[in-house]
């Protein structure tokens, strides 16, 4: 009589990466499709030459087709003997039961330094285990700023940017000391910067396409941004945003930072009309007075400029812009034009108001 006993080996569990630093900001994936039956894949599921065995997944919780065997997690702060992960609201991380799961480590309580993970083969009455320590890398908070260059900066008591009339709009992305100083320590660090820009008169704010060279003549990917003329439309209110990402060799990010700036698109004084008395006159001798009335603006005070223009289009003014809404003065002999300008406390300017004078 022959006796034969047959005994089963034990499940080889496997994780692919194995232990690692991960970034904290990114989804972390745990992979433990490596793992296998020996008795159904003498080679793991790797070697195709065993009926059966492949890589190819047609179970979403099967490991190398054998849908039998069963690969769940468990994670702890740490190392093995720390106590269960936990989201944000106190509960304890559940991870589903298969050979490949997402983890997402920003909802984790505590901001913790580390995680130890237990992946567990499961098949009738044989367990394996193995355990991976994931440290994690917190992404630092860069301190960013928007610095406008073109044209003059001018900000209003809210501290909003003010672009007057249909100037070309041009600014840099700036890190604080603090922040330059941090990214020093670090080395072989690659700067990125991506910029966007919403028109906030919008129900939904609308983004511009500054992705096109038409619009913003040196793309959106550099740490200076500029927009073509007449790209801002007058009286609209705008918000710029720029992220910088810092990222070391291998591409894991390692800081991020986001500076924001409104930007309001000033126009000139509007709903008025200006006037000049008598329609003619003696050169030299005459006194001509100069009026407007009724113009508005937000940017007040607003500033008034009087003068006369040459058949050839010179314009000769009569002083500096002022306050007052009216001037007397005296032209010389000819034809002319009286021209008057009125304009806002930011410089946003009408074009001439005119009246020909004989």
């Amino acid at each position: 009589i022959l006796h034969l006993e047959f005994e089963q080996q034990a499940l080889v569990v496997g994780v692919r990466g194995g232990e690692r630093v991960h970034l904290s900001s990114e989804l972390l994936v745990l992979d433990a499709s490596l793992s296998y039956d020996p008795d159904l894949c003498p080679e793991g599921c790797e070697d195709s030459s065993f009926p059966g065995c492949s890589q190819a997944v047609e179970h979403e919780f099967a490991v190398c087709n054998d849908i039998d065997l069963v690969v769940f997690w468990t994670c702890t702060i740490g190392d093995v003997h720390g106590g269960p992960c936990r989201k944000s609201d106190m509960t304890r991380l559940q991870i589903p039961a298969r050979p490949r799961v997402e983890i997402d480590t920003t909802d984790l309580d505590g901001q913790p330094s580390a995680l130890y993970f237990t992946a567990t083969a499961s098949k009738g009455n044989r367990e394996s285990a193995i355990g991976i320590r994931i440290g994690l890398q917190q992404v630092v908070a860069l301190e960013a700023h928007i610095v406008p260059l073109v044209p003059e900066p001018s900000w209003d008591p809210r501290g909003v940017f003010q672009v007057v009339n249909f100037e070309d709009f041009k600014a840099r992305a700036r890190l604080s000391n603090a922040s330059i100083a941090y990214l020093a320590t670090i080395a072989d660090t690659t700067m990125y910067y991506t910029w966007f820009m919403y028109d906030t008169d919008q129900i939904v704010p609308e983004p511009l396409g500054i992705d096109n060279t038409n619009i913003a003549p040196l793309g959106n990917l550099n740490a200076l941004f500029a927009l073509n003329q007449f790209v801002l439309q007058l009286r609209r209110n705008y918000l710029v945003e720029v992220r910088i990402t810092a990222e070391i060799a291998g591409g894991s990010k390692i800081a991020a930072g986001v500076a924001r700036m409104n930007i309001v698109v000033n126009g000139p004084p509007e709903g008025g009309y200006c006037t000049v008395e008598p329609s003619e006159g003696v050169g030299l001798k005459t006194m001509f007075r100069f009026q407007c009335f009724k113009w508005n603006d937000a940017e007040v005070p607003l500033k008034y400029v009087f003068g006369y223009r040459s058949a050839d289009g010179s314009v000769t003014s009569e002083g500096e812009a002022a306050v007052k809404p009216d001037k007397q003065l005296r032209m010389p002999a000819g034809d002319w034009e009286a021209v008057m300008f009125v304009q806002d406390d930011l410089g946003s300017r009408t074009g001439p108001q005119l009246a020909t004078v004989v």
